[in-house]
């Protein structure tokens, strides 16, 4: 199936891809339970009855409320949620249980760079740093809170601290001077500090350079100099999740 758009659903939003000519031409984020929002977006990319979409999620809520909606359309809907529907080989304990946006963005990765081991990085309310072999194999990875989550948990379990809106930081001493200067310092070095520790030990085992691939909305947190030497080359690529979607999507019928 050639999809029209492609849709992720992720925890805290809707990311909707217009697929055009075998690539993601336009990406556009759109608030997740409001069909408003939705048939307003659909109307600013023209999309006429009959679209065919291909969609995906990690937050179910959703999913019936967007079939229903473009079925009311006259739209062709198809939702990829397994493994199996993705074409990648899964060398992991269990599967079913990993996340299938981990999956689309390592989909990618081996197309764009076949015969070579990589690393596939999103920041977003979870970090996710995942590891797939040069023969293709997915292989697992680390999860841990992303910048925002863990800001707010820093509020919610705790007495004193403070809200603060988690950003990118250059630091210009080795700790904060102040209780919010202090807490997006322990922020950026927790996401800096755990995605290089997780991307060297891979990069030491395949004893190959590497390539990374880094996307979601806290990609700006990193840069090239976070990783280990063993990465020669980091592309930043905000719409890597959708076309995975897009190419998975191609072997539906």
């Amino acid at each position: 199936m050639t999809p029209d758009v492609v849709v992720d659903i992720g925890n805290t939003r809707m990311k909707w891809g217009l697929v055009r000519d075998g690539k993601i031409a336009r990406m556009a984020a759109v608030q997740a339970l409001n069909p408003d929002a939705w048939t307003a977006k659909a109307a600013r990319w023209n999309l006429q009855p009959g679209t065919k979409w291909v969609l995906t999620c990690v937050n179910p809520k959703p999913v019936l409320p967007f079939f229903q909606w473009a079925e009311a359309r006259g739209d062709t809907v198809k939702g990829i949620a397994s493994h199996e529907e993705i074409g990648l080989p899964l060398a992991v304990d269990q599967p079913e249980r990993v996340g299938t946006d981990r999956l689309f963005n390592a989909l990618v990765a081996t197309r764009r760079a076949p015969g070579v081991p990589v690393v596939t990085v999103s920041v977003g309310t979870a970090v996710t740093v995942d590891f797939t072999s040069a023969e293709g194999v997915f292989l697992g990875g680390q999860i841990l809170p992303g910048p925002q989550s863990m800001a707010r948990s820093l509020r919610d379990y705790t007495a004193a601290l403070p809200l603060v809106e988690a950003a990118p930081m250059v630091m210009s001493d080795y700790c904060g001077k102040n209780t919010t200067d202090a807490i997006l310092s322990g922020i950026n070095s927790a996401i800096t500090g755990a995605v290089f520790n997780a991307v060297w030990p891979f990069c030491d085992e395949v004893g190959v350079p590497v390539r990374a691939f880094l996307t979601g909305g806290g990609a700006d947190f990193l840069t090239a100099d976070d990783f280990p030497d063993g990465v020669e080359d980091l592309t930043f690529d905000p719409r890597l999740t959708l076309d995975g979607i897009r190419i998975a999507a191609e072997g539906l019928p």
